[in-house]
């Protein structure tokens, strides 16, 4: 990551940047695949999923998480945030005011000849164009999931690296547009902080994100007060929505996650992020 950003500073032009972080990065990909504590699983689907109950429901939001300080004076400027997440069929993102409206919360399926073209110029120029139609740029914040692999199998390396180099060149798009704007930056979240935040691992088992998210953005009475921190909204429109959304529901509701984990611990100013 230090390498990284020593490019950003001595990069100018942003497909060169791109280019010189991407050739960097994949110098070092070898090694990092083997560092120990990359505990995320590249596939979700692996973990056993464990089945929501009322126990669980009952102690969401109330784990204490412990964290640097966010700046005080930039985030009582925070007007907007957008989370976002890569993952390897779609970009899912959320837009949201500090107040908890939902000004967005969508998703585009990729191209894959485009988005992982050999030809990086190709890929970028593609990505490029989905940031310029999509993604919200009003935001004062932009949220990116702090996602660590662990690479059971050979073949799992290509996936990752697939994954790694778009979420990348993602990050550092989004960087080279907000260069110099002081009042906007990029953040990554711990998923594991945020995780325990919602009390949504147990053990070695999981509990699917977008099952919580049928409570949250439409809670049922006798959770209520238990989720009232939390909530985002309470729209029908964005309730349907997600229900139909299929394969993309778990992104979507992990960034909706973030995002309501970022608003309430930036209210307190106990935060669990770091700056990118």
């Amino acid at each position: 990551m230090i390498s990284i950003l020593k490019l950003f500073k001595s990069s100018k032009n942003k497909t060169n940047l791109c280019r010189n972080i991407i050739k960097t990065y994949s110098t070092e990909s070898t090694e990092t695949n083997h560092i120990a504590g990359h505990s995320l699983e590249t596939n979700p689907e692996s973990s056993p999923i464990k089945k929501l109950d009322s126990k669980i429901l009952k102690t969401l939001g109330r784990k204490p998480i412990e964290l640097p300080k966010l700046e005080e004076e930039f985030a009582k400027k925070i007007e907007t945030i957008t989370s976002l997440d890569f993952s390897q069929d779609a970009l899912t993102w959320i837009h949201i005011k500090n107040n908890g409206k939902i000004l967005d919360w969508n998703f585009v399926h990729f191209d894959k000849e485009l988005m992982y073209h050999a030809d990086f110029n190709i890929a970028f120029e593609y990505l490029n164009k989905l940031y310029e139609e999509k993604i919200p740029k009003e935001s004062n914040a932009y949220i990116f999931e702090e996602k660590r692999y662990k690479a059971r199998e050979t073949k799992m390396f290509q996936y990752i690296l697939k994954l790694q180099r778009g979420e990348i060149m993602l990050q550092s798009l989004l960087k080279s547009k907000i260069l110099n704007q002081v009042d906007k930056k990029i953040f990554k979240m711990n998923s594991g902080k945020v995780a325990k935040k919602f009390n949504i691992l147990v053990g070695n088992e999981r509990v699917r994100a977008s099952n919580l998210m049928q409570y949250m953005i439409k809670p049922k009475a006798d959770f209520h007060l238990d989720f009232d921190k939390f909530i985002l909204g309470d729209s029908d429109r964005f309730y349907d929505f997600f229900s139909r959304a299929n394969d993309q529901k778990e992104p979507l509701a992990i960034n909706y996650l973030q995002a309501s984990c970022f608003l309430n611990l930036i209210r307190d100013f106990d935060t669990e992020f770091t700056e990118y």
